[in-house]
């Protein structure tokens, strides 16, 4: 089921421009084993497929207003479809966003992990020109340096059914690492194309508000399980809510922000499912918003919309 039509691209390299591998379910597929992947193009033209390094500099100044990147790679962007397990440690499909840098030897890996969001389309592998090309451009930032660019989308978003397990560490460090695997496992897999190597020991680790929850938990699992096989060189977590229990409760209520009964509505509902704690939404909500807790939190509504829709 492979659906292949090739471009040269300079002298040497050769960019598969269209490969779609359809992810059908195995049952004897392990996490972080890659399902399948799609190559994202740069524009409308299906065999437009390399960021240059110009283009690169470019569009994250248009987007972002960071001047002089100075990128050193052309680079490639790619969705994939990868193995891993849902907060119930039942296997299941998810997917993320990887870019990877053209000619660059012994690349190393910078994951990064995205922020809190309802919407199952707000996620990386989503990002695509044309559209909200926000994380796209970020993890086009990094392999312009040279780096492998991984960010996963989290269990119960993106293509992922199900709700998402928001703040429940086991399964957001499971989906980072799962999709490391097999973001690597693919960068291995195109070497022949993309004239890039692997660095086995270089991983670091980085990401916002809930993706600095998620960074940690990942890092944590990872020191913790040398099964894993990788090694974490350095992380940085930003603004996460690291100390649920204590800090971040006694933050929500002695400085309530507009948006702080989105997060905490986000977890308890989260922690219904997978704990049933509290056993009944009506625990925590009045009767009528404890009845649309659910439709708020299908996937299709946007932040502001949840928030909107709360008392």
């Amino acid at each position: 089921m492979n659906l292949v039509s090739t471009r040269d691209w300079g002298p040497v390299l050769l960019l598969l421009a269209f490969a779609v591998f359809f992810p059908v379910h195995n049952a004897l597929s392990a996490r972080g084993d890659l399902v399948g992947y799609e190559v994202k193009q740069r524009s409308s033209d299906p065999e437009d497929i390399v960021f240059t390094k110009a283009d690169i500099d470019s569009l994250v100044l248009s987007e972002f207003g960071v001047g002089d990147l100075g990128s050193t790679h052309d680079a490639a962007a790619l969705k994939i479809y990868y193995e891993t397990v849902d907060a119930f440690n039942e296997p299941t499909t998810a997917t993320a966003l990887v870019t990877i840098p053209l000619a660059k030897t012994n690349a190393p890996t910078l994951c990064y992990n995205h922020g809190t969001t309802p919407t199952d389309l707000d996620v990386p592998s989503q990002s695509a020109m044309g559209g909200d090309a926000g994380y796209l451009l970020t993890l086009l930032s990094f392999s312009g340096g040279g780096y492998i660019g991984i960010a996963a989308d989290y269990v119960g978003l993106g293509e992922n059914a199900g709700f998402h397990p928001y703040h429940h560490a086991p399964s957001q460090a499971a989906a980072v690492i799962d999709a490391i695997r097999a973001g690597q496992a693919l960068a291995r897999q195109l070497e022949g194309q993309t004239g890039t190597t692997l660095s086995n020991t270089d991983l670091f680790l980085t990401g916002f508000s809930q993706g600095g929850h998620v960074t940690m938990c990942a890092h944590q699992e990872i020191e913790e399980n040398p099964t894993l096989g990788l090694s974490v060189r350095a992380s940085a977590p930003a603004a996460g809510a690291y100390d649920l229990a204590a800090s971040q409760l006694e933050a929500m209520v002695e400085s309530p922000a507009v948006t702080s009964p989105f997060y905490v509505a986000y977890a308890i509902y989260a922690y219904h499912q997978i704990y049933s704690i509290p056993q009944n939404l009506e625990d925590f909500f009045v009767s009528s918003v404890a009845a649309d807790i659910p439709d708020l939190f299908d996937g299709t509504k946007t932040a502001q919309q949840v928030i909107d829709g709360l008392p």
